[in-house]
């Protein structure tokens, strides 16, 4: 065996020597010198010294539930790997030399199954590894303005670096200076059709660009913040998604897709793969861990067509860090760390209420039957590669000019996002950009739950205003608006369901729905003098 005998070399050099029952082969000089495990020791024993050797390294971390290292291959972007017993038993082979007997005696062995075992699954909360937060390939910022470029491990973050050196950000920046990167960046992307935007003749023949003689609309203000939030993910412990919503039927071919992707080069340094969301949430859920597991820096969830935004998973990813999920093979919820950027596309999407503050929803509506015929300069994402930096430098600009205004005018407060709100989208409401949360109220008012509450409210009121009522004495028509499920006969007569009317009055007790507001109103005694719950309606009031 040579001084270089990998792992696969020691396990076939074994396994060729087995007949001779020579328990293993003897160290060369070279590995003689690396620090040795004895597998004669109890398992135990064993284990908690390679935890001790592993723990010493930069190269393994803990993702927030399991060890995984980051994985450098030619062509393709950093990314993190689970550690299973296998790879660990190839990774022990590099650090270390595990042996049995002594002296003359002592030969190399494989670390075994056994050993791995115990370390992957008996010693967590013992494995004192650094965390691993995410993979970012832009530079890392600070609540101070500073920048700092990194490659490696980053002990302050947490993050894994593939840092980007950024030329043209002033130090301190003037509004001049903010508002010239604020038209490079909507220049840049003035070709997309937002849903609100004015759409003007380019000097292109036959191309139609964003009017930037106007400010942005709430389409491209989502944008232009969705560019501020792609480059500062890295360093932001939370951060809403982004929905690149159009049209159904007609949406497709607006640019939902590249639009992302360009914006990810910007703020990613790569253009991320298209996956599917899934047939079903949990599909969806599965796809959601699979890339935080590898620590993406960003995620293409592409086709989500006619679907609903619910995923409790994603919730978990946007406002927990770390998040409390469920991985694949475990029946429990375990903390995993995220920073990518979540994108999804799709025609004629829909955003729960509860995801409401947590998905910015951009509107692309080409406003024609076939987007795609439309005409487009060549090599789009090409050009967004080559100026890379040069939009890096404009968001840069935005960013540390907004963080050094102490009166920034403040959008809608918004929960969990309140330093990402200060950086992402402060910065460029102060530069006449709308609000991404201003969309917030209609994307409530579309959601079909709530919109099925508000009828049921309506009703309720239109027949009993504010006055106290059993839920055996609502109307007919309230009741029907509760139970989707109920049917009338040719007689007019309404066949409904009694448990589930209660239980939908119950569960809205306390709800401030469509403008009214469910109370309990106390018990009444029936004629057999048995006491029932009564309920009454108000108009809400809404605090300031």
């Amino acid at each position: 065996m040579n001084e270089h005998t990998s792992f696969a070399d020691l396990i076939k050099e074994l396994s060729e020597k087995k007949r001779g029952r020579k328990p293993g082969i003897k160290l060369t000089a070279a590995r003689a010198g690396l620090p040795q495990i004895n597998l004669d020791d109890i398992p135990i024993s064993a284990a908690k010294q390679l935890a001790r050797l592993i723990a010493e390294r930069r190269d393994i971390f803990l993702n927030g539930y399991t060890p995984v290292r980051v994985v450098l291959e030619d062509g393709q972007e950093p990314r993190a790997i689970e550690l299973t017993v296998q790879a660990l038993r190839t990774y022990a082979h590099k650090i270390c030399a595990c042996v049995k007997g002594e002296g003359n005696d002592q030969v190399e062995v494989p670390l075994t199954k056994e050993i791995a075992e115990l370390y992957l699954d008996g010693m967590e909360g013992e494995w004192g590894l650094r965390p691993l937060r995410g993979i970012s390939s832009s530079p890392l910022l600070g609540n101070d303005g500073s920048i700092r470029v990194v490659n490696g491990y980053d002990e302050v973050s947490g993050m894994w670096c593939t840092g980007v050196s950024v030329d043209g950000v002033p130090d301190e920046p003037t509004e001049q200076d903010a508002k010239n990167a604020l038209l490079r960046l909507r220049q840049a992307f003035s070709t997309f059709a937002y849903g609100d935007a004015e759409m003007v003749p380019s000097v292109a023949p036959g191309v139609r660009v964003v009017n930037l003689g106007a400010p942005p609309g709430l389409d491209e203000s989502t944008q232009l913040a969705t560019l501020m939030t792609a480059v500062c993910r890295g360093s932001l412990d939370l951060a809403p998604a982004v929905l690149y919503n159009a049209p159904d039927t007609s949406g497709a071919g607006t640019g939902k897709g590249l639009l992302f992707r360009a914006t990810c080069v910007v703020g990613c340094g790569i253009a991320p793969q298209a996956m599917s969301a899934g047939h079903s949430p949990e599909e969806m859920d599965k796809r959601l861990v699979a890339a935080a597991i590898t620590a993406s820096p960003a995620i293409y969830l592409d086709n989500f067509n006619g679907g609903m935004i619910e995923s409790d998973t994603l919730a978990s990813f946007l406002t927990e860090n770390p998040a409390q999920v469920r991985v694949l093979g475990q029946s429990k919820l375990v903390p995993l760390n995220s920073r990518m950027l979540v994108g999804i596309t799709g025609n004629a999407v829909q955003i729960s209420e509860d995801h409401a503050r947590r998905v910015n929803n951009i509107d692309l509506d080409a406003q024609m039957e076939n987007p795609e015929a439309r005409t487009f300069p060549g090599n789009y994402l090409g050009r967004i590669t080559d100026r890379r930096n040069k939009y890096l430098a404009a968001c840069l600009t935005i960013w540390r000019w907004g963080i050094q205004q102490p009166r920034l005018p403040r959008g809608r407060p918004i929960g969990s996002f309140e330093r990402w709100a200060r950086w992402c989208r402060d910065p460029l409401i102060a530069l006449r950009c709308r609000d991404p949360m201003d969309r917030i109220p209609s994307i409530k008012a579309a959601d079909p739950r709530r919109r099925q509450i508000t009828e049921a409210f309506l009703k309720w009121w239109e027949h009993h205003q504010d006055r106290p009522v059993t839920v055996t004495d609502l109307h007919s028509e309230v009741k029907e608006a509760v139970d989707t499920n109920s049917k009338r006969g040719h007689d007019g007569e309404l066949t409904f369901s009694r448990q589930k009317v209660q239980k939908w009055v119950s569960n809205r007790l306390k709800s401030r729905v469509g403008g009214f507001h469910l109370v309990d109103a106390g018990t009444t005694t029936t004629g057999a003098k048995n006491t029932v719950s009564q309920y009454r309606l108000l108009r809400a009031v809404e605090s300031a």
